[in-house]
């Protein structure tokens, strides 16, 4: 999971904003040894997208 801080649009204040991540680093680079590289082609897409979803304020659930 991801975090930080930052400015809520919806509660107006700076409050705790996080994000799942799919899968972790380690086991990513771990699964594509195994793999032979082939896992890259769909941890790659995934680290990907995933860079790009929001963060959801932990606050009041809204995403920015």
């Amino acid at each position: 999971m991801a975090q930080t801080q930052r400015q809520c649009s919806n509660c107006g204040r700076r409050t705790l904003h996080a994000k799942e991540k799919s899968v972790s680093d380690g086991m990513g680079c771990l699964i594509t040894i195994l793999t032979g590289g082939l896992f890259l082609l769909i941890w790659g897409p995934m680290v990907i997208f995933g860079a790009m979803a929001p963060y959801r304020c932990q606050t009041c659930g809204s995403k920015n």
